[in-house]
């Protein structure tokens, strides 16, 4: 079966019997599930964060009430889903489209949205300093993300608009849940909020060290907790399955 993932050279095994944790709702991490299981890992599905979309009228009251952008700025296949649920993707005809990777352009491409855009590394300090000059950029972004993207375009005089597409709500986590997540060989972290989770729901002691980070930003949130990191490269779940891999083989 393809994942849409490169798959390993046959002779890598380093995932084989290996438990590895993926921090997502299971209808939201089959790609990545789907890679990790090909190459024999036992996958354990602890999902920290669940999304929730709300009705859309709030996304679309927003956008209305915003003028026509340049670009719309999408960082996350979380927002595009939220924009399509939301009935907004006719809207974007004749608006620059920019997607923050390779994942987040396959859902806009799967809901027949041109992607316009992409930077050459999956982070938000790359997607505002590659973005083509223009005058507004409109962002629906978490209730919760950090400032980076709006910031960074605001230095290159960008007016932005950010509007809440979605919203983090923290599932309860079963005893259970917790002691198999911290027996794992692994760990893989998909986002700052993600590495909060893991420190709010499992403590320090009880991750497995080193903590795959999917980019910089989760990186820096593990570090600030003080846990050893390894960062994925690409900033994808591609990189998370290679980083994973050598990691584990370094580990034997």
């Amino acid at each position: 079966m393809h994942t849409g993932l490169d798959d390993p050279a046959p002779n890598d095994r380093a995932l084989a019997g290996r438990r590895v944790v993926v921090p997502r709702a299971v209808d939201q991490a089959g790609p990545l599930t789907a890679a990790l299981v090909a190459q024999g890992a036992v996958v354990v599905h602890l999902p920290l964060l669940q999304i929730e979309y709300g009705s859309g009228d709030e996304l679309r009251d927003a956008i209305a009430a915003t003028p026509r952008p340049d670009w719309i700025v999408f960082t996350s296949a979380n927002a595009v889903r939220a924009c399509v649920a939301a009935g907004l993707a006719p809207s974007l005809i004749g608006v620059g489209v920019a997607a923050i990777g390779d994942a987040t352009a396959r859902a806009l491409a799967a809901a027949d949205i041109e992607v316009d855009f992409v930077p050459s590394k999956a982070t938000a300090h790359a997607l505002a300093a590659e973005l083509p000059l223009a005058e507004t950029a409109l962002l629906p972004l978490a209730e919760l993300a950090a400032s980076t993207l709006e910031d960074g375009l605001g230095k290159r005089n960008f007016v932005t608009t950010r509007v809440t597409a979605y919203r983090s709500v923290l599932p309860a986590i079963e005893n259970e849940a917790r002691a198999e997540a911290g027996s794992a060989d692994l760990i893989l972290a998909t986002a700052p909020s993600v590495v909060d989770r893991l420190v709010e729901v499992l403590g320090i002691g009880a991750i497995p060290e080193p903590l795959i980070c999917i980019g910089p930003s989760t990186a820096a949130a593990a570090t600030r907790h003080g846990l050893a990191i390894v960062v994925a490269d690409p900033h994808n779940d591609e990189g998370l399955v290679a980083a994973a891999r050598e990691t584990l083989a370094d580990l034997r």
